[in-house]
C-alpha cells in the first residue's frame, strides 16, 4: 500500500547537522516550518522516509550521506499549531519510540528506526503507543548528543521497596495520624501490590523494556483502561492496575480511566519515583542511603528537599573515593542541574 508523508523540518535554520535547534526553533509553529511530501509504501521504514525528505531539502552532514537511524523523532498532534507542544516523553528521549508487535504487545525504547517499518508504525498508532498523526514526522536535523537516561528496571524494583519501607517508618515511628496516615497506608499499598506485579513479570518487561519510565511514557500518553494496557503489556487487568497505581496514576471516576497524580497517594508516589531517579543519577551505586533519608524527610514534612544536598553529596563522594575513569561525580551534579529537571518536570501531573 503507498503511503504520502509529510515531513517537517526542526533545525538550526542556517547550519542544521553542524548546530543543535533554538528553543526558538522548536517552539516554532507547524505552519511556518519548512516540509516536504515523501511518496513510499508501508513496507519502508521510518528511516528510509527520514533520509528521502533529507535529501529533498538538501540536508548533507560534513561526513556525507545524512542517515536517520538513531534520529530524535516526533509526530505531528494538532497543538503543534501554536508551536510544538509538550510531549508525554521529554525532548532528551525523543530517540525512543514504544512500537506493537504483531500479537499486540507494547516493544519500549525502539530507538534504530530503520527496524521500525510503517506498517507497524501504523498499527502501533492505532493500539495508542504513537502520541501524534505517523504520516506527519518531524525531522530533527541535529548532530549527534549523549544523554544520560532515567533510573533502571533493576534499580527502580529495589527504589520500590526503599519507598515501602520508609512509609513503614514515618507511619510507625512518626505516628502519623489522620488524612496523613491514609494517604501513607494507600502508598504502602500500592507500591506493594505493584512491585508483585513486577516481580511477576521481571524477566518479560525488563527484556521489552530497559526503563520503567518508558511505562510511565506510554501511560502518560493519554488516559488508560487496565484492560486496554494490559494487552500492550501481556499481562492481567488487575497486573496492569497495580502497576498504574505504583508508577503514580490515579483512577478517574468521570470517565473510568486512569491519570497521573490524581489523588495525594499518586502525587506522592510520583514525588518518590523523582527523588529516586535524582539520588540514582547524582550518586549511582550509592543512591540508596541518600534517597532514603531524603524519602523519609518527604514523607515527613510533604516538602521535597532541596537539590542543592544533592549536589553537595555528590562532590563529598567524589571527595572521598578516587575519580573513575570518564565522568566525574562533580560532571554528574552538573548534567543533573541542567537534565533532570527537564526530565522530571514531564512526570508532573497533567490537566
Amino acid at each position: 500500500m503507498s503511503l504520502t508523508v509529510t515531513v517537517a523540518l526542526i533545525a538550526d535554520p542556517v547550519r542544521p547537522l553542524e548546530r543543535t535547534a533554538s528553543e526558538e526553533e522548536w517552539s516554532r509553529p507547524y505552519g511556518e516550518r519548512r516540509k516536504v511530501q515523501v511518496e513510499g509504501a508501508e513496507t519502508d521504514t521510518l528511516a528510509t522516509i527520514l533520509e528521502r525528505a533529507a535529501a529533498t531539502l538538501g540536508l548533507t552532514p560534513p561526513s556525507g550521506r545524512f542517515s536517520a537511524w538513531g534520529n530524535r523523532i516526533a509526530f505531528y498532534k494538532t497543538e503543534d499549531e501554536k508551536g510544538l507542544a509538550e510531549r508525554a516523553q521529554p525532548r532528551l528521549l525523543l530517540t525512543e519510540l514504544i512500537v506493537v508487535d504483531r500479537h499486540g504487545r507494547a516493544l519500549f525504547g525502539v530507538s534504530d528506526l530503520r527496524t521500525v517499518r510503517y506498517d507497524q508504525l501504523l498499527r502501533s498508532a492505532e493500539a495508542g503507543t504513537i502520541e501524534g498523526d505517523p504520516l506527519r514526522p518531524y525531522l530533527v536535523a541535529e548532530p549527534g548528543w549523549g544523554d544520560m537516561p532515567p533510573v533502571d528496571w533493576p534499580t527502580a524494583y529495589e527504589g520500590l521497596k526503599v519507598v515501602w519501607e520508609a512509609v513503614e517508618i514515618v507511619a510507625t515511628v512518626g505516628g502519623a495520624v489522620g488524612f496523613v496516615a491514609l494517604v501513607l497506608d494507600r502508598v504502602r499499598k500500592r507500591v506493594n501490590a505493584g512491585r508483585e506485579a513486577i516481580d511477576a513479570h521481571y524477566t518479560n518487561w525488563t527484556q521489552r523494556s530497559q526503563r520503567p519510565d518508558q511505562f510511565v511514557s506510554l501511560m502518560t500518553m493519554r488516559p488508560w483502561t487496565p484492560e486496554e494496557l494490559a494487552r500492550l503489556l501481556d499481562c492481567s487487568s488487575s497486573e496492569a492496575e497495580a502497576v498504574l497505581w505504583c508508577l503514580g496514576f490515579a483512577y478517574d471516576e468521570a470517565d473510568g480511566r486512569w491519570r497521573p497524580g490524581g489523588d495525594e497517594a499518586a502525587r506522592a508516589i510520583r514525588g518518590a519515583l523523582e527523588e529516586l531517579d535524582l539520588a540514582w543519577h547524582a550518586l549511582y551505586d550509592e543512591w540508596e542511603p541518600t534517597f532514603r533519608r531524603r524519602l523519609v524527610r518527604y514523607l515527613e514534612t510533604g516538602e521535597r528537599p532541596p537539590l542543592s544536598e544533592l549536589y553537595e553529596a555528590a562532590s563529598e563522594l567524589e571527595e572521598s573515593e578516587p575519580e573513575p575513569a570518564g565522568t566525574s561525580l562533580r560532571e554528574v551534579a552538573e548534567v543533573i542541574r541542567w537534565s533532570a529537571g527537564d526530565w522530571l518536570r514531564t512526570r508532573r501531573s497533567r490537566p
